[in-house]
């Protein structure tokens, strides 16, 4: 996975990082465990029954806590569930 690759999902989800791209390059993701579409949707929907509105603002923290401790693969994780946090509020949320 190329440096651009890895970023892909928080330029999906709006999420940018403290600092300039060029002083501090992220690692590429090497988990041994890769959360399944089910587990991120699983995770989306406990933040949101814990912080209700506030669900995607705790989830964008947790990408940004990430990346300050230098935790690619965690940071990754955090911004699929930030994604799709974002979008069961949008598709659940929607005023009528």
């Amino acid at each position: 996975m190329t440096a651009l690759q890895d970023r892909e999902p928080f330029r999906e989800a709006g999420v940018c990082h403290r600092g300039d791209d060029t002083e501090r390059e992220m690692r590429p993701v090497m988990s041994d465990h890769y959360l399944t579409e089910r587990e991120v949707r699983m995770s989306a929907r406990l933040v949101i029954a814990d912080y209700g509105a506030d669900a995607a603002t705790l989830a964008r923290m947790r990408v940004h806590e990430m990346f300050e401790l230098s935790d690619g693969a965690g940071a990754v994780a955090w911004a699929r569930i930030l994604k799709a946090v974002q979008e069961i509020q949008q598709r659940e949320f929607k005023p009528s």
